[in-house]
């Protein structure tokens, strides 16, 4: 009976054994799943977060690129603006007959004089000066000095004799205080 006993005892055992085993593969199992799951879960989460943050930096380049695309093309039209001006200011008086000019240059004489009530120089593009006599005379200014000026190219500079009043009406000058109101327009005509 001995060994009847140990040969049920054994095999009793042997049968819990395999339960044991069975039930813990079974748990082994289901960590395992639930370990791929959450593994899968966070590689996925990753994968998603660095796909977000490439997408960002890509974005945030793109916009950096084409805020110094804007910026660049800016620079280039008002530069070009600025050319446009600056060779105005050189062309404008160039464009008048004499008998056209001595007008302006009487016109814009008469604007400047009305701030002077003492000795006066009177400063006009040095090709113009026997032009700005037979103007000037017309007035019939007594105590003036008139001088050639490099730095102008139309109009006249009128200042005190002390030079504590100086008054410029040259193209030059109208066109710089013009600027503000024409900039647009001429813009408007050359990009539309």
């Amino acid at each position: 009976m001995n060994s009847e006993l140990i040969a049920l005892l054994t095999k009793e055992a042997e049968e819990e054994k395999e339960k044991i085993l069975k039930e813990a593969k079974e748990k082994a199992e289901v960590i395992l799943l639930e370990a791929k799951s959450e593994t899968s879960q966070i590689i996925e989460s990753h994968r998603q977060q660095l796909e977000r943050n490439l997408n960002n930096a890509l974005m945030r380049s793109k916009s950096t690129t084409n805020l110094k695309a804007s910026a660049l093309v800016l620079q280039t039209k008002d530069k070009l603006l600025e050319e446009i001006f600056e060779e105005s200011k050189g062309e404008f008086g160039k464009r008048f007959r004499n008998e056209e000019y001595a007008e302006i240059l009487k016109k814009l004489l008469e604007e400047t004089l009305s701030n002077f009530s003492s000795k006066i120089i009177i400063e006009v593009a040095e090709n113009n000066i026997a032009l700005a006599k037979k103007v000037i005379a017309e007035f019939e200014l007594k105590d003036f000095i008139l001088k050639p000026s490099g730095e102008i190219t139309g109009g006249v500079r009128v200042s005190s004799e002390d030079g504590t009043l100086v008054v410029t009406n040259t193209f030059s000058s109208r066109l710089e205080r013009a600027k503000p109101f024409i900039i647009a327009e001429i813009a408007e005509i050359l990009w539309g």
